[in-house]
């Protein structure tokens, strides 16, 4: 029987629609395993909560490429996008390409790429999304400091215990 692994990362904030919860994540991909006829290893389940996809230095992601490097790995890695990979166009790129060199098929539940060594068009299409979501990320820090900056200015603390003379 082909065996799965689950991939799901959550870092909150404003405005998030509720299928980016870890278990609206996990539904997706055990609905996806099923309709492949993939088992889901219970042991290959990893989940980052609260950390941003902007770097790989999450500790299951980190887990999951030693079990990967090490060939203690199903067949199949389940996400629900791009986006719970990676926030980095760069690390994408890399690692999307080695983890299918060590026979790991990563299924999307919302997208439908292929392995990007097997076209061109693959490859490109896959890279595009990557570049998307790093940007998509680097607009939010933008905003997010924009923010801060306007709380501070108007005397507000933005986190943690306010200095002397700053609200809460």
């Amino acid at each position: 029987m082909k065996t799965g692994a689950i991939y799901a990362r959550y870092s909150p904030g404003k405005g998030r629609e509720k299928s980016t919860t870890i278990e609206a994540q996990m539904a997706m991909c055990r609905q996806m395993a099923t309709q492949d006829q993939v088992w889901i290893d219970d042991s290959h389940i990893y989940i980052d909560r609260g950390i941003s996809g902007g770097n790989i230095d999450r500790p299951n992601f980190q887990r999951m490429l030693e079990n990967i490097k090490q060939g203690n790995f199903p067949d199949y890695l389940y996400i629900k996008d791009d986006k719970r990979l990676f926030r980095d166009e760069l690390e994408a790129g890399d690692k999307v390409e080695w983890i299918w060199s060590q026979g790991v098929e990563i299924r999307y539940c919302l997208n439908n790429f292929q392995d990007p060594r097997e076209s061109t068009e693959a490859w490109f299409n896959q890279r595009m999304f990557h570049l998307f979501a790093e940007l998509e990320r680097r607009k939010k820090a933008e905003e997010t400091y924009a923010h801060q900056q306007q709380n501070a200015l108007a005397g507000f603390s933005n986190g943690g215990l306010p200095p002397y003379g700053y609200l809460r």
